[in-house]
Formats: structure tokens, C-alpha cells, sequence
């Protein structure tokens, strides 16, 4: 798999929601193998790529990285939705499945907030052959 987890570290998911992310995405990290490719992004009112597209060498190290996000403040889903896309795309290599992991807890508050155009814009993902599947 060539997957990007996309995690909102909004100021809403201060707290459990967020421990239960980083919980989630560690296990995700546990079932991934060496010949998988991961990214993180985070988002918030600014986004941060954690981590770029690479394979999975060294899952311990993921985890840390993993367990030092902190919240922030608004929702720029969008954003991070979009960097998440780009990350598996700029790798995106035949025969594996190209995925957006979203893991959120709400709706955008910043950024892109109308809903069509980022339907659109998850569908010109779609086009270049990464799907995403959102949770919260």
C-alpha cells in the first residue's frame, strides 16, 4: 500500500479524540510492512507533513513521531486533505493501492470550507488514482 494518514489536531480533538487517533495510526503503522509507503500530515489552521511518503524501515520511529502530536486550533481540512493526496501521489508506483487515511473529528473551519469544491477536489485526487476514505 502507498497510504498518507491525515490527522486532525484541530483544538476539538484536544484530548481523547486525539489520543484515539495516534492510538489508531500506531496500529496502522504495526500492520504495515517494509515494502509498504506511509506519509503523515497533520493539519490544524497551518498543516505539517510529519512525515514524507517513504517506506516503512523503521515503524518504532514512526510511532514516536506519531505520539509527539499536540493540538492547535481551527480546521483546515482542505489543506490537509490536499497534502495528504499529494504526498501518496508524488510516489505513486503500479500495483500498489494509493490511499488518504482522514482521520477527523469535524468540519473545516479554515481554509476551503465550501463542500462541493472539496468533493471536486477529492475527485480530481480520484482521477489521479488516489482514493480517500475519511473517519471520525
Amino acid at each position: 500500500v502507498n497510504v498518507a494518514l491525515v490527522i486532525d489536531r484541530s483544538g476539538s480533538m484536544e484530548g481523547e479524540p486525539l489520543e484515539y487517533v495516534k492510538r489508531a495510526c500506531s496500529f496502522v503503522v504495526d500492520m504495515l510492512s517494509p515494502d509498504d509507503v506511509l506519509s503523515i500530515v497533520t493539519f490544524e489552521e497551518t498543516v505539517e507533513v510529519v512525515m514524507p511518503a517513504r517506506r516503512v524501515t523503521d515503524p518504532n520511529l514512526i510511532k514516536q513521531h506519531i505520539g509527539r502530536i499536540t493540538p492547535g486550533n481551527t480546521t483546515n481540512l482542505f489543506d490537509g486533505l490536499y497534502a495528504g493526496g499529494s504526498q501518496v501521489a508524488s510516489v505513486a508506483q503500479p500495483g500498489y493501492v494509493s490511499r488518504v487515511l482522514l482521520l477527523t473529528d469535524g468540519e473545516p473551519t479554515a481554509g476551503l470550507r465550501d463542500f462541493q469544491s472539496i468533493v471536486q477536489q477529492v475527485g480530481d485526487l480520484k482521477a489521479r488514482g488516489v482514493t480517500v476514505t475519511a473517519l471520525g
